[in-house]
């Protein structure tokens, strides 16, 4: 249950008296001429601030919004006047959308804060402004603000081009020792860089000096400590080099602060959680660095000590998943710090939670992959039961296909190359949650890729695990997902996971055959094998199997057109090891006993295809079988056996 939250406090209206400043032509004179000045000019008089213009059909539409610019306007020459004006600003989407950006807001509390910048008061007043304008849904209600956001986009958009961010940083910079300031500051930055459209111009106006300023004068402080963690993981989404910059700079240290200072504090740990994740994510080097700087057991701590908020479980996950790819050596160091008991543990405590079941799903299969002894350790977890009831969980409608995509991935890295992890898989009902997964969500390409990958994989141990799987129906989920998606990724999962399930077995061969695996396989050689290797590979390999069942197989696979298929991986993929000895074993089976195929492949000139391979391969298998293929193809015995 997520705790309490401290309401932000009202900004107060006794400021320090200031001179007075200049009247409204010096305050027209700030405004840019496309922006605010043509619509709050309304509202001003050159002989008197306080005359009240004419209303036309340029002003906007509602009166709280024109009563809001009337008092700008009349407010303008004294700080701490406009400081208590601003804070009536309305709050409504609604009306900021319709009746206050298209006129100018933006432009006239940029020229506003710079020309009051000076001032605390004016300038806290003015970025709680800012904050409101640019503050989302989730975090409307803790700015005294309807939950209703708008067009949350079109207004920091407007804020951006108004050039706001330079005198936002001064603002924040200038007055960084005053709590309400830093967190108004931190909160502008983080909701303009939301999404990343705009970080790049935030860093280069030295955004992180202001928010470096306010963070650090401001350690003890939880809400500032919060809101710092979320501006620094914002502008860590998206860009390596601002990445390596944050990293540079100190962004990760500063994290690690906030989280060593407020560890009891759970919506800290969460947004540094969340930092982590988006600073961790990408290069090698700065995952080792985030490390070697105690990150790991930071958030481990973390995720232990608030396991029943939600937000700590999904981001810490997300961080543990960042941390875990890539290097062997660094998931040896999380997983003995215990980061895979806190990943399993927070989905079995959240298991409705999308974000925790995507985000442990995507952790589990980083840790597992390429890794028996961390899969393993793992399944001893039961790391299988906690994805089982997370696909239940979140599986049914379409807003949670990534849980379903991310399960069926770690499905397949927990059981690759273990025929006791794959029975173990099986037993624990993962089958039929994938075949469940691909059906539901099987519009989405990465989930049929996924799918797919978990197939091939649970199939690629004992022939029984096979009937299983084809017993559930994998050989129509497969079809399924090629007639789909015209997809490379899809095409290479798929014949992966047909190679796999045609391997020994002349009954799942014919199974396969009739749900129709030759045309399939056909149709994505001949639009994928030149330029990916894979599925070249897994095309040959599934062929090799297939071709190894009765004499109707492999008519029905030549008339599918398989020929011209091999030979043209052999022409693009000679040097592949795999297309190599697969393709050239697809070739020797299928012209077992016909000479109808032999010639079929002489025309399509598989012949030099095989020589080339002969002479470019040293391993002797490959170069067997290369042989052997020629051999077959020249016989005359084949041609008197034919006839």
């Amino acid at each position: 249950a997520a705790e309490p939250r401290r309401r932000l406090a009202r900004g107060d209206s006794s400021f320090a008296d200031e001179p007075a400043a200049p009247g409204p032509n010096a305050m027209m004179a700030l405004l840019t001429p496309s922006g605010g000045s043509k619509y709050l000019a309304r509202y001003l008089n050159a002989a008197s601030v306080l005359t009240a213009p004419k209303v036309d059909d340029r002003q906007p539409e509602n009166h709280e919004a024109r009563a809001f610019f009337r008092a700008l306007a009349a407010a303008w020459s004294d700080a701490a006047t406009l400081a208590a004006v601003v804070q009536n600003m309305p709050k409504d989407s609604e009306i900021m959308d319709e009746h206050m950006i298209p006129y100018g807001l933006a432009d006239i509390l940029v020229a506003a804060l710079t020309k009051h910048g000076a001032h605390l008061g004016a300038s806290k007043a003015l970025l709680r402004c800012f904050a409101q304008l640019t503050a989302f849904w989730f975090d409307r209600q803790f700015m005294d603000m309807p939950e209703e956001d708008g067009d949350v986009g079109l207004r920091v958009d407007a804020i951006i081009a108004a050039g706001a961010a330079q005198p936002v940083r001064k603002g924040t910079k200038g007055h960084n020792t005053n709590a309400d300031v830093a967190e108004y500051g931190l909160r502008i930055f983080g909701n303009l860089a939301v999404g990343s459209r705009h970080s790049d111009k935030l860093m280069a106006t030295d955004a992180l000096s202001g928010i470096f300023a306010a963070i650090d004068a401001h350690e003890n402080n939880e809400m500032v400590a919060e809101v710092g963690c979320v501006a620094l993981g914002n502008l860590a989404f998206g860009s390596e080099e601002r990445k390596d910059t944050l990293i540079k700079a100190g962004a990760s240290g500063r994290v690690a602060t906030a989280m060593e200072k407020h560890k009891g504090r759970a919506f800290v740990c969460e947004c540094a959680c969340l930092a982590f994740s988006h600073l961790a994510y990408g290069s090698n080097s700065r995952k080792d660095r985030l490390v070697r700087e105690g990150a790991a057991p930071l958030v481990i701590d973390a995720m232990e000590r608030h396991l029943d908020h939600t937000g700590v479980s999904h981001h810490g996950c997300s961080a543990l998943m960042a941390l875990a790819m890539g290097s062997d050596e660094r998931k040896a160091e999380l997983a003995g710090a215990g980061a895979l008991e806190r990943i399993v543990e927070a989905m079995a405590a959240h298991p409705r939670n999308a974000g925790v079941a995507e985000n442990g799903c995507r952790a589990i299969g980083n840790f597992a992959d390429g890794s028996d002894r961390h899969a393993t350790a793992l399944m001893d977890l039961d790391a299988p039961r906690a994805i089982v009831n997370a696909l239940d969980a979140n599986g049914g409608g379409n807003g949670h296909h990534s849980v379903a995509r991310y399960g069926c991935y770690a499905f397949a890295t927990l059981a690759n190359n273990s025929d006791v992890r794959q029975r173990a898989l099986l037993q624990a009902g993962v089958s039929a949650r994938v075949m469940q997964a691909m059906h539901t969500h099987g519009e989405h390409e990465r989930v049929a890729e996924g799918g797919c990958l978990a197939i091939a994989a649970l199939a690629s141990g004992k022939g029984i695990l096979c009937d299983g799987l084809i017993a559930d129906g994998a050989a129509a989920r497969i079809m399924s997902a090629l007639d789909e998606h015209d997809a490379p990724g899809v095409a290479e999962f798929g014949l992966r996971a047909i190679m796999a399930l045609s391997l020994d077995s002349t009954p799942r061969i014919s199974q396969l055959m009739e749900a129709g695996v030759a045309r399939r396989i056909t149709r994505a050689m001949r639009t994928f094998t030149v330029g990916h290797v894979g599925v070249a590979v897994h095309g040959c390999g599934a062929l090799w199997n297939l071709s190894n069942g009765n004499a109707a197989t492999r008519d029905q696979l030549m008339v599918a057109g398989v020929a011209q298929c091999l030979v043209t991986a052999l022409r693009e993929h000679a040097k592949d090891p795999g297309v190599a000895g697969y393709a050239c074993g697809a070739i020797k089976r299928l012209c077992k006993f016909s000479n109808v195929h032999r010639e079929t492949f002489k025309g399509a000139g598989a012949i030099p295809r095989i020589e080339s391979v002969i002479r470019t391969h040293s391993d002797k298998s490959i170069k067997g079988k290369g042989q052997q293929a020629r051999r077959r193809l020249k016989s005359r015995r084949l041609s008197l056996l034919a006839a």
